[in-house]
């Protein structure tokens, strides 16, 4: 189980993170800086969920009468 949770962790790709763009303030520029920030941000995100997500099996696991 930890290394399926590792793996999808791994497969996480920056780039791929997409932002909502439009919840940026127009009115407000935003440097390459403050971009890598928010997509660190929003992968740190990613990374939390994914381990929520094994959480919740593993304690389904701990959990099961029949295993």
């Amino acid at each position: 189980m930890d290394d399926e949770e590792l793996q999808e962790i791994l497969k996480l790709d920056p780039t791929d993170i997409q932002m909502d763009l439009e919840s940026l303030d127009s009115d407000d520029s935003y440097d390459e800086q403050e971009l890598a920030g928010r997509r660190e941000r929003l992968l740190e995100v990613e990374k939390d969920r994914i381990k929520r997500k094994f959480n919740l099996v593993r304690k389904a696991i701990e959990d099961d009468k029949q295993l």
